[in-house]
């Protein structure tokens, strides 16, 4: 199934376009007058999957029931009761589905999943997203003389990675990308440096990389064949994670001192979540 989502940016604005004229869609109870930025940005509104089914079994049913003016975008999948079609929705709007089938439907139990993978979303018209630069800054926006390609792609591949903690260790990897034994003994890992980054620690055992101009992190570097073992990754991280484009220098192996443009993964908590990294 893949899930590239667009909503969390839009959520806030899809919740107030609920229209009072529309059919009576009920208010969610979440308030969003006092959520401000967090660090390193602000809390990214949790993702899920609706499964369109009677009476609510397309997008535009789903749309119309909440007044919705934000398109809500379709995914279909395979199981073992053949296709199903879900549409992928914010917490926000959750709330707003949860509400409205409890006051017209109340006896319809809706499937809702969890989208639990970090978030990647590269801007093909920018270097945003960047670890440790805020693009939107003057000083920060490309050479348009110069920045021709905005790399890596969304979907470009191979792409090279840098890792910092668990992900950094062959084995593992191997295991989790479902690695033959032929394939295992290609896949090599070389030191790498990333700069603009600081290396913190979450609920008191996981490495959390965030924005700190001026840093270095020292860890691993490893191009990333194709989409499927990307899709591993995204899972095991989860949504505490967020891809961030970067530079790195390869600080070993055979391409020893080359400069590559890839990705990394960023913490996407809340600051009060962190502490020092004691490694």
């Amino acid at each position: 199934m893949d899930y590239l989502d667009d909503l969390d940016e839009a959520a806030f604005d899809a919740f107030n376009e609920l229209d009072a004229s529309a059919p009576p869609p009920l208010q969610p109870s979440l308030s969003t007058s006092s959520t401000k930025p967090q660090f390193p940005n602000k809390r990214k509104l949790k993702r899920f999957l609706f499964k369109l089914e009677p009476p609510l079994d397309t997008i535009d049913s789903v749309m119309s029931a909440l007044a919705l003016s934000t398109k809500l975008k379709e995914v279909q999948a395979t199981g073992d009761t053949g296709l199903a079609r879900f549409c992928e929705i914010n917490e926000i709007i959750k709330i707003s589905i949860q509400e409205y089938l409890s006051a017209y439907h109340p006896f319809f139990k809706p499937t809702i999943i969890r989208i639990n993978k970090a978030e990647k979303v590269l801007d093909d018209n920018s270097l945003c997203p960047t670890l440790g630069y805020d693009i939107t800054l003057p000083h920060h926006r490309p050479d348009t003389s110069t920045e021709l390609v905005f790399s890596p792609k969304q979907e470009g591949y191979p792409v090279w990675y840098f890792f910092y903690g668990t992900l950094a260790d062959e084995n593992f990897l191997a295991k989790l990308f479902a690695l033959s034994k032929e394939e295992e003994e290609r896949l090599v890992l070389a030191p790498a440096r990333v700069r603009n980054g600081k290396i913190m620690t979450w609920a008191g055992k996981y490495r959390a990389l965030v924005d700190s101009p001026g840093y270095i992190v020292e860890g691993w570097a490893l191009e990333v064949q194709e989409k499927e073992h990307e899709d591993a990754l995204l899972i095991y991280e989860t949504d505490k994670y967020e891809v961030m484009r970067t530079k790195f220098e390869i600080a070993g192996g055979e391409q020893c001192g080359r400069t590559v443009r890839g990705c990394t993964f960023r913490f996407a908590g809340e600051e009060f979540e962190l502490s020092q990294s004691q490694g």
